[in-house]
């Protein structure tokens, strides 16, 4: 499975799992690609936050990024 982030195409490491909080009580697994760090469901949909951010693992912590904004 390849990341779905522009430009990377990186590999995702199903080796490395990060658990995610997706309610009050519950989390779920997430992955990151071997090149940029972006965070992947087992399905292999990219990670949002609930804000709409992108999602990455930098070494030990998250990091949210914004969407890239649209070019006229």
């Amino acid at each position: 499975m390849n990341c779905k982030e522009k430009d990377c195409n990186g590999a995702i490491n199903k080796n490395v799992t990060v658990d995610l909080m997706v309610g009050c009580a519950s989390t779920r697994p997430a992955h990151p690609c071997v090149k940029c760090g972006r965070l992947h469901w087992p399905s292999g949909d990219a990670v949002f936050n609930r804000g709409g951010r992108l999602v990455f693992l930098v070494g030990d912590n998250l990091e949210y990024k914004d969407l890239p904004k649209k070019e006229n």
